[in-house]
């Protein structure tokens, strides 16, 4: 989903110890990944990587789409973006 419509749960830091930044190209015009694919990679990527202990469950993940205001954006959300 757009970052704006997360419920306020989905914002939280707890002081993780590391942070991986996800930015990945557009599908379409108006949604990066209309079927998950790009998400399911991720998942399966992240996955891996807690398995081989590169990460670890308090890793931040700050994924674009879903961590910066996507259009229409009020005025606020321009600001922040």
């Amino acid at each position: 989903p757009r970052c704006q419509d997360l419920p306020n749960y989905a914002w939280r830091w707890i002081g993780g110890d590391d942070m991986v930044v996800v930015s990945h190209p557009w599908i379409t015009k108006d949604h990066p990944d209309p079927d998950g694919d790009q998400l399911e990679a991720l998942v399966s990527a992240l996955d891996r990587m807690e398995a081989d202990e590169k990460i670890t469950g308090n890793t931040g993940v700050f994924y674009d789409y879903c961590s910066l205001p996507q259009r229409e954006r009020n005025e606020k959300e321009e600001s922040l973006f």
